[in-house]
């Protein structure tokens, strides 16, 4: 095909140093977003608050209870979504301020032995030695019992729930 003559196309390619004749790049088409979300949300909003009007147009409602459903003084969501919490469980301290008991005023180690002066290390926010793992300042629960690993039967049970019974 190729007659001898060459066209001016050619001859620019082969004039720039290029083998192959110029290609041109692929456009990319992107479909533009004529609406945003926000736009068409408020959009679809403001249409089922125009079909709700013309329905209550339509209804055979009187005008009361027409302005009463479109009264904007009145949240209707607000008042379903704001639920009372009930109130919390108030828990009173069990021992007090110098760690002991309340109710009965003993003074209570907690390894539950009533000749016991302390065999626990200093407390670190008290400083007695009868505070376990928690100090008993202002302590809200009383230890019920201690069960000891390896022996099923031993088991000390607290003396104060005893006393307060009685």
């Amino acid at each position: 095909m190729n007659s001898g003559t060459t066209s001016s196309e050619d001859e620019n390619y082969h004039s720039n140093g290029q083998d192959h004749p110029r290609q041109r790049p692929a456009k990319k088409y992107i479909a533009s977003r004529t609406q945003s979300t926000g736009y068409s949300r408020r959009r679809k909003t403001a249409e089922r608050a125009s079909k709700a009007i013309l329905a209550l147009a339509t209804c055979e409602t009187s005008s009361d209870e027409a302005m009463d459903i479109l009264n904007p003084d009145i949240n209707f969501h607000a008042s379903a979504t704001q639920k009372p919490f009930p109130p919390k469980k108030i828990e009173r301290p069990v021992y007090d301020e110098k760690g002991i008991h309340i109710s009965t005023g003993i003074d209570l180690c907690d390894c539950l032995s009533e000749q016991c002066a302390g065999c626990f290390f200093n407390c670190i926010r008290c400083g007695s030695p009868k505070c376990g793992t928690t100090c008993r300042v202002h302590r809200t629960f009383v230890i019920d019992y201690i069960k000891y690993e390896g022996y099923e039967d031993k088991m000390v049970k607290n003396l104060l729930n005893r006393k307060l019974r009685n």
